[in-house]
């Protein structure tokens, strides 16, 4: 098989992901720079509870977020929701009617407008991890809608050091992204590929040469990023 690029995942991708790219060329390994975990669910039992008995206003901004609330609840909740557009989405409709989700958006900072928008919208409850990014809920407060931050998960940096370099680099997180640089760099002429724009703008802020973003944040856009640079292989 011609190998087109060995190329670095900083996520554990899907199956069928990584045998369609093999089968285009591309040899992706996975190592993965950050490791999440529920929080115990004596922890946050109740609260989710009692906020699941209301009629509330949420914000999802990761698949995590979903499905660690939800676990919590017995019941289908009267929730509207704001959320990343993609795979936080995507588990989202499992657990809520596609008309309770009240706008959708690529990434945080093109969410904001889509809230601030919407009629009635004065207070939030946003569940999260506990390294969450605070782009979305620091704009929301400072357009004068209250967050309520509800932590259902952790996110445990995984650092290690890469022992070889590679054509490309995808990244699925901020976190991830510190997590990398612990101990690595991205060797000049070398590029990144985000899954969204808050995890280029990490990328960014570390100089790193080339960050491209992916049209849509969901594992299979990062690789048709990853496709077109390498194209005309």
């Amino acid at each position: 098989m011609n190998i087109k690029a060995n190329i670095l995942s900083t996520r554990v991708l899907q199956g069928e992901l990584l045998s369609s790219a093999l089968d285009k060329g591309f040899r992706i390994a996975c190592i993965p720079f950050i490791a999440t975990s529920p929080l115990p669910p004596a922890a946050i039992r109740d609260r989710i509870a009692e906020l699941g008995s209301r009629q509330l206003i949420t914000l999802f901004t990761s698949p995590q977020g979903v499905i660690n609330t939800f676990a919590q609840l017995p019941h289908r909740p009267d929730w509207k929701a704001f959320a990343i557009s993609g795979a936080t989405r995507t588990y989202l409709l499992k657990h809520l009617p596609a008309d309770a989700i009240l706008a959708h958006a690529i990434d945080a900072r093109s969410l904001v407008p889509l809230i601030m928008q919407a009629p009635g919208v004065e207070r939030l409850t946003f569940f999260c991890g506990r390294q969450h990014s605070p782009v979305l809920p620091d704009a929301l407060r400072a357009s004068g809608v209250a967050v309520e931050e509800v932590l259902v998960y952790e996110t445990q940096l995984t650092p290690q050091k890469v022992t070889q370099d590679y054509d490309a680099y995808l990244f699925f997180s901020p976190s991830a992204v510190r997590s990398f640089f612990i101990h690595n760099t991205i060797p000049a002429g070398r590029t990144a590929i985000a899954i969204g724009a808050t995890t280029a703008n990490a990328l960014q802020q570390l100089h790193v040469d080339r960050v491209l973003t992916a049209a849509f944040p969901d594992e299979a856009h990062v690789l048709e990023q990853m496709y077109t640079i390498f194209e005309s292989i």
